[in-house]
């Protein structure tokens, strides 16, 4: 708003002027109990007391320390894990040799029996032996069921039987070879040596979870958390990938490296919730330790200092007519360091710079009638002894 001058000689002006030595005439010439009369101020009449000559002081406060935002780091610890996916292998003797053939007039087959307690923890179960002599096609079943028939090569060696034809208890490995067929002479036999089990099992805790609270006040003022951990290795061959799940959404996948020192993981808390949140982590192969872990969570809120003061009608009306000023005045408690802020005044942004001690700024552009308010936001980190707003 462009404030204008003054009034400058018109008739108005004129018959005020008039008007306003006719008043002090007639005060003159009234008795001095009457003239005292006249002279007190009524009710409600703003004075400014003592301080006239500086003005009337609308507000006046000592703010203190203000600084841009409220920050607050909170820390909550995390239980270690210890996960783990790898395989266990276990070989196991059946029996030292055994002979198996079949002629036109004899076979001979031999049975192996033996016990599965562990089945549900297998992931694969093979038989190896060593072939002495092998002649025609060597026929292996389980339980009934035949999963190889074949000349036994090298190549063919682990051979894999089928989980799904497995028991727990009472399983039956039955080796036989096939017919000569036409020669009738002819004998068909496989002398083998060191039959045995090769049983691999799935040892793991792959996936572990935790949980962690998020009130409602920390989730409005939220603005980063940070997730560290240490990765200790416990199979340093058997490496593979850790991923992490928050609340259900993969948040990180990367390779482990043993020994890297702490890792960091920013979280987007927009991922997170009101109340209980859970983070998972989950590894493919290998065994790890995680420890030391610790989540951060950065909580910023505006505390932006706010005060209010009031113009009468009248007073509002001295300064639209451009009879008073509207100061506010602020004092520093040092000296030489820098100042900065932005001054909102009812909603209008005046920007403050300085290094000096004090600061003058006319805000009568900016008031209103009845409540005003000054707000503080700081760029800065500094101490404001007082802050007052003038009427003068």
């Amino acid at each position: 708003m462009k404030r204008g001058k003054r009034g400058e000689g018109s008739p108005v002006a004129n018959f005020i002027l008039m008007f306003a030595l006719f008043v002090v005439v007639y005060i003159i010439l009234l008795p001095p109990a009457s003239k005292e009369s006249v002279l007190t101020p009524g009710p409600g009449y703003p004075t400014t007391g003592p301080d006239s000559a500086e003005g009337r002081v609308l507000l006046s406060e000592s703010p203190g320390l203000v600084r841009p935002y409220l920050k607050e780091v909170l820390s909550q610890k995390l239980a270690p894990l210890n996960l783990f996916s790898y395989t266990e292998t276990e070989p196991r003797i059946l029996v030292r040799s055994l002979t198996t053939y079949t002629s036109f007039f004899s076979t001979k087959k031999e049975e192996l029996k033996f016990d599965l307690p562990e089945l549900y923890q297998l992931t694969q179960l093979s038989t190896l032996f060593l072939v002495q002599e092998g002649k025609g096609r060597l026929i292996l079943k389980i339980n009934g069921q035949e999963f190889y028939n074949d000349i036994v090569s090298t190549a063919d060696l682990p051979i894999e039987i089928p989980l799904n034809y497995l028991k727990t208890k009472d399983n039956v490995l039955e080796l036989s070879v096939s017919s000569p067929g036409a020669n009738i002479f002819g004998t068909n036999t496989y002398y083998l040596k060191d039959i045995q089990l090769i049983k691999r099992f799935s040892v793991q805790n792959a996936r572990e979870a935790r949980n962690f609270i998020v009130t409602e006040g920390e989730y409005k003022s939220l603005a980063r958390s940070i997730l560290s951990y240490f990765v200790n290795c416990l199979r340093v061959r058997e490496l593979g990938s850790l991923n992490i799940y928050l609340n259900g959404k993969e948040v990180s996948s990367r390779f482990l490296v043993c020994d890297a020192g702490h890792v960091e993981l920013e979280l987007n808390p927009d991922d997170m919730v009101v109340g209980e949140n859970k983070l998972e982590f989950e590894v493919d192969s290998g065994q790890y330790v995680l420890e030391q872990l610790v989540l951060d969570h950065e909580l910023e809120s505006e505390d932006y200092p706010k005060y209010f003061f009031s113009l009468q009608t009248w007073e509002y009306l001295d300064v639209q007519d451009v009879y008073t000023n509207v100061d506010l005045e602020l004092e520093f408690d040092d000296f030489g360091y820098r100042k900065a802020a932005t001054m909102i005044v009812n909603g209008e942004r005046i920007y403050l710079d300085t290094q000096d001690r004090r600061a003058l700024i006319d805000i009568s552009d900016f008031v209103i009638e009845g409540e005003n308010f000054v707000k503080i936001i700081p760029n800065e980190h500094f101490d404001i002894v007082n802050l007052q707003v003038v009427l003068r």
